[in-house]
């Protein structure tokens, strides 16, 4: 203490002697206490003067709530701390010196949730200030411990609940946004196309009223960089600025030229060069899926264009398909080999002893793990790529593996603990049973096979007709074929005539 300060001290009498030393007292004593406990006695004594018993009657804080503040008994309530910053406020202490307060108790403002823990701090508990937004006090919860993502109308809101200015705050907000999509596994890009879409308030299907084709949005979804002019539209409107537009637009095609070597389209051209090659129509492949519908031939074309992923053509069957063309399985031969519980390795592994399916199966992994990791990178992707892989949905592999639909879910979902030894049994699980869903898709094409070569070997000039009918799919579709072979005259009614017998 300065010297000047300590003779005013030595001429004190009575009661202001008495608290002058005891506020020296609690400067001494605070030095041995945690960091906010000694700032508040500093605060207290420094800046206001006081002792403890003249803060507590003046503020309302009870002395016993000061008494473990002060000394470090165990850290505040909001409440307490809040009401002890607003008496300083209405004391004239400095926005300084209250900062540094605030920043021991909730950290600096430097992240999100040191930003709601300020908040929380200024409504002066988590539940009021979840009651001032509209929100349950669960909610708050996660929103203050980075498990929920905090959405801009949200932050703002709280803001302008507790007549705090939000501007300084966006930037903080905006970078935390970034940083998630980024850790996520999105590009530099999407990541600040994605942040700006939630700024301005637009969900992500949105985007197709914005100008975005429903292609296009699917291949955002597998984070995959559209040529800019195709989204320069919607990013236009999201934007607040010609800066800001022009920086997304350098990011954009700097990361757009680095997907271009990737190769994230190989999966899918590679099927359709190969379906090409071997002459197998789309139509014909969404048969021995028993794809139903108007045009099934088109769930194959978004496989091969788009990077579609489709429950019933599963990767694994049309891989299969593609890469043993010569491979025939009798009709009978399935449930041969349930009954006989063969263990032969070549008979269970079938196609992917293929080096080309491998080498087709790490091409459509790598992409669907693009898929997978902007919804929740938690998960078991191993398990879900296996499940999805051979075209089971949660409840058939519930129900392979022994599970309730809930109970799977936990555990694909990485919520529910697994060893090594359980994760390789649902691998193998999930494996064996989509060997035998594949062998099923090959007994459906020997059956289709046999059924177009059985009007070659006919009983009667009515069963053959019968038999090229089925195989075109029609009378109507057989007569076309007969009058593009040069043969008129030949009605559907006269077919059908030929046909009775």
């Amino acid at each position: 203490m300065p010297r000047k300060a300590a003779k005013a001290t030595e001429k004190l009498r009575g009661h202001a002697l008495r608290n002058a030393n005891l506020r020296k007292r609690s400067l001494k004593r605070s030095e041995s206490a945690p960091p906010l406990a000694r700032k508040a006695v500093e605060i207290r004594v420094g800046e206001l003067g006081m002792t403890r018993i003249e803060l507590a009657r003046q503020s309302g804080i009870s002395r016993g709530a000061l008494r473990d503040l002060e000394l470090g008994v165990h850290t505040p309530t909001r409440n307490t701390l809040e009401r002890f910053i607003e008496f300083c406020e209405e004391k004239k202490v400095s926005d300084d010196v209250l900062d540094g307060l605030r920043d021991l108790y909730a950290g600096p403002a430097d992240s999100i949730e040191n930003v709601i823990a300020r908040l929380e701090l200024r409504a002066g508990s988590s539940p009021k200030l979840a009651r001032k937004v509209g929100v349950s006090a669960a909610t708050m919860w996660e929103y203050r411990r980075g498990n929920f993502p905090v959405p801009h109308e949200l932050l703002k809101k709280m803001c302008k609940a507790l007549r705090v200015d939000f501007e300084p705050l966006e930037p903080i907000w905006h970078q935390a946004e970034h940083d998630r999509f980024v850790n996520r596994g999105f590009p530099e890009a999407l990541a600040e196309f994605c942040v700006l879409r939630l700024r301005a308030g637009h969900a992500e299907s949105d985007l197709l009223n914005l100008g975005l084709g429903t292609a296009e949005l699917r291949r955002l979804c597998y984070l995959e960089l559209l040529p800019w002019p195709r989204v320069s539209k919607v990013a236009k409107s999201l934007c607040r600025s010609e800066a800001e537009l022009k920086a997304l637009r350098d990011l954009w095609q700097r990361d757009f030229n680095t997907q271009k070597t990737e190769g994230l389209h190989d999966f899918g051209l590679r099927l359709k060069k190969i379906r090409e090659k071997q002459k197998v129509s789309r139509r014909e492949m969404a048969d021995l899926f028993l794809i139903g519908g108007k045009k099934p031939a088109r769930i194959i074309k978004h496989i091969e264009e788009d990077g579609h992923y489709s429950q019933q053509a599963y990767p694994a069957g049309i891989v299969a398909l593609l890469t043993e063309p010569d491979r025939e399985i009798h009709p009978d031969e399935v449930a041969t080999a349930e009954h006989a519980g063969s263990d032969d390795a070549e008979s269970r592994n079938g196609f992917l002893n293929c080096e080309t399916s491998a080498e087709l199966r790490a091409l459509w992994e790598r992409r669907r793990v693009r898929f997978h990791l902007r919804h929740r990178p938690e998960m078991q992707l191993d398990l879900r790529l296996q499940r999805e892989y051979f075209g089971f949905d949660v409840a058939q592999a519930a129900e392979l593996l022994g599970y309730s639909n809930l109970e799977y879910q936990k555990i694909e979902r990485g919520i529910e603990p697994l060893t090594d030894s359980g994760r390789q049994r649902i691998i193998e699980a999930l494996e064996e049973a989509g060997h035998q869903k594949v062998r099923e898709v090959f007994v459906r094409r020997t059956k289709r096979d046999q059924r177009r070569q059985a009007w070659r070997q006919p009983k009667t000039v009515s069963g053959m007709l019968k038999l090229l009918a089925e195989r075109e799919g029609g009378v109507v579709p057989l007569a076309r074929l007969l009058a593009e072979a040069g043969l008129y005259g030949i009605s559907p009614p006269r077919l059908r005539s030929y046909m009775i017998e």
